[in-house]
């Protein structure tokens, strides 16, 4: 399938491609909603970082095996000492946990994070992927441009192989179709938002000051969450004796 000769238009890619290129599909039927549920509540992240039916701007597309030999040689089954990471933004400073789950199903890159460094950057991001601020996903990867071929019918240059670095977290992403489900109700949505906003402030503080900052939170916490006590009733009017008047003329 794949000639020894690299076609031009993938050599003029590869002149143009960065060391790692970061861009992630785009332009795809968005999937079922079932295919994205998050436990973002236990600080784990899922979904899908790549799409084999989508075209990304660079016009490349990845069909399905393109990432299972970096999936065998640094995925979370592997034993490598430079396992696949997940990021923030592809920023290779701001390392966010490592992966339970990397595959390749039949829809595209499927993941599932550990659950999330106890890192001030992992809580921001939780903040964050709650309230759709970061709500795309995108891969930093380097092409094997050994295994790419060019289709001038679709001007699309398609990859058979690509060697997978990171999975990253993005806020604006090229592939609008990946994205976070919130798959827990209002109320407790915005309570797991303001417990995560209130542990970020107290990080915050100096560190003199965070065990005192948790200690009155958590007594506003305890108040709140005690039930109202019985609404106090008027004290009764005593109860007037009747007036016998037989016992007042008998006895008087």
């Amino acid at each position: 399938m794949f000639d020894k000769t690299i076609h031009p238009k993938v050599l003029e890619l590869k002149r143009r491609a960065g060391t790692i290129m970061k861009t992630p599909p785009v332009h795809v039927n968005v999937p079922k909603p079932e295919d994205f549920l998050t436990l973002l509540d236990q600080r784990i992240v899922r979904g899908y970082s790549s799409l084999w039916t989508s075209k990304n701007s660079h016009d490349e597309l990845f069909i399905k095996g393109a990432y299972s030999k970096s999936i065998d040689e640094r995925g979370p089954k592997s034993n490598s000492t430079q396992p696949i990471k997940f990021l923030r933004q592809h920023n290779q400073g701001d390392i966010l946990s490592l992966f339970e789950e990397i595959e390749e199903d039949d829809l595209g890159l499927k993941f599932r994070t550990k659950p999330l460094d106890p890192v001030d950057s992992a809580d921001r991001v939780l903040i964050q992927l709650r309230s759709g601020t970061l709500n795309n996903y995108s891969n930093g990867f380097l092409p094997v441009w050994s295994k790419a071929e060019y289709d001038s019918k679709t001007d699309t240059v398609i990859y058979a192989e690509a060697k997978l670095f990171e999975i990253s977290t993005v806020g604006l992403a090229s592939d609008a179709s990946t994205f976070t489900i919130r798959t827990l109700d209002e109320f407790d949505e915005e309570q797991l938002n303001l417990t995560d906003e209130i542990e970020y402030y107290i990080k915050s503080l100096p560190r003199a000051q965070q065990l005192e900052a948790r200690f009155l939170f958590a007594r506003q916490k305890a108040l709140s969450e005690l039930k109202p006590p019985i609404a106090l009733q008027p004290p009764k009017e005593p109860v007037k004796a009747a007036l016998n008047l037989d016992y007042l003329i008998n006895n008087f």
